[in-house]
């Protein structure tokens, strides 16, 4: 289904990294990395999830996700992270454009 957003490509590149850069760190790669994309009422719904790496590193404020939710509600849109058992979960919504792509 064809979907656009208006978003800063930069800032955009900038969030995407963010959420990569904490698969790298965070997950344990040699389980399945879900991710799942879709339009959900009126929004541009993206989905991450994936295994808890055992020993995963205890460094940093989270300040990339921070910064990546920053980045989100500045493009009108949201950023939520959840960790169950030993599954991270990470939603990005994006509002979608109205007008015709």
């Amino acid at each position: 289904e064809d979907a656009c957003i208006d978003a800063d490509l930069s800032l955009l590149e900038r969030v995407l990294d963010n959420i990569l850069s904490n698969l790298h760190k965070y997950a344990d790669l040699t389980q399945e990395v879900s991710m799942t994309c879709k339009i959900d009422n009126g929004e541009l719904f993206l989905e991450v999830r994936n295994v808890v790496l055992p020993a995963a590193p205890v460094d940093g404020k989270s300040l990339g996700l921070k910064i990546t939710a920053y980045i989100m509600e500045r493009h009108g849109g949201s950023l939520t992270t959840m960790q169950t058992g030993d599954y991270f979960l990470t939603e990005l919504r994006f509002p979608l454009r109205t007008e015709d792509c």
